[in-house]
């Protein structure tokens, strides 16, 4: 090989490895899948434990990850739990508010 060959294939082996680490560096700025035990999926919904354990209350959508005797849930999956029920209190919410009626207020009856 000539020294220059040897040079500039040198300098494409840096570069590569620059290229490597940068994409490397830009990945662990992405947020992996974050896993939760049932106590803290409980503790962000409001629940207990063995509700989240027996799928109660909404939980049984939630992918389970079992790893021995340990069973793990994804934070995203919780987090989108956890706007759903509060779409959906807001809008039972709204039912429970006055409705106007040719001008009169009417309540709605459950």
């Amino acid at each position: 090989m000539r020294s220059g060959t040897s040079h500039a294939l040198t300098n494409v082996v840096g570069e590569v490895w620059h290229l490597i680490l940068a994409v490397y560096s830009v990945m662990s700025l992405v947020p992996t899948r974050r896993r939760i035990d049932a106590k803290e999926v409980a503790e962000l919904l409001g629940c207990s434990r063995k509700t989240v354990l027996n799928g109660k209350g909404g939980t049984s959508a939630l992918t389970r990850i079992h790893n021995g005797s340990h069973v793990r849930f994804l934070l995203e999956e919780v987090l989108q739990l956890m706007r759903r029920q509060e779409q959906n209190k807001n809008l039972s919410i709204r039912d429970l508010h006055p409705h106007q009626i040719n001008g009169q207020s009417h309540t709605s009856k459950l």
